[in-house]
């Protein structure tokens, strides 16, 4: 984003004095941080909604057994996610679900499954005429979840970005 300052004996004054209002908005981004916040937040829910953005997530076992989407059972995930500024230069996006950074990074390597009873409604094929329990040892097990990441800034919303500065530095509303 270019400046042009010309600078005269009649208007030094004038033009020190603007330069100081540039300096006083570059120094404080929060009300632009704010609004680039709420951005963001919908650009994630844009990529829960498309399922992946700008490539596709792969699908999840669920959503191919029972349909729907991938990461969208309950939508606790995509609801929890915020943006919050935190400081005059510094805007924080992100949520407080526990399972989150496995679904954003991926994982893959052994877990404990805990003791468990188990309900049993069906043995060699058959269908049982009442249940049975059984309880199941604590054990390892193998699992690997592919990365599906969601906290993404698209190309796009680096563009929005650019304009909110511009705006803002200019001393423009948004």
């Amino acid at each position: 984003m270019p400046v042009t300052l010309k600078i005269s004996q009649r208007n030094i004054e004038q033009v020190s004095k603007e330069l100081r209002e540039i300096v006083r908005r570059v120094s404080d981004l929060r009300p632009v941080l704010a609004e680039f916040g709420v951005h963001m937040v919908r650009s994630v829910e844009q990529t829960f909604q498309a399922g992946g953005r700008p490539a596709p997530w792969p699908p999840s076992i669920r959503a191919l057994r029972q349909g729907g989407k991938t990461l969208i059972k309950t939508a606790r995930l995509k609801n929890s996610i915020v943006a919050s500024v935190t400081g005059p230069r510094t805007l924080r996006l992100g949520t407080n679900v526990v399972y989150a950074a496995v679904h954003q990074l991926g994982f893959a390597g052994n877990m404990t499954v805990p003791e468990h009873v188990r309900r049993v409604t069906r043995a060699f094929g058959r269908r049982l005429k009442t249940p049975t329990y059984a309880t199941v040892r604590q054990h390892q097990r193998l699992v690997r979840i592919p990365a599906r990441p969601f906290l993404v800034a698209q190309d796009e919303d680096l563009t929005v970005l650019q304009g909110m500065l511009e705006r803002h530095v200019e001393g423009q509303r948004a």
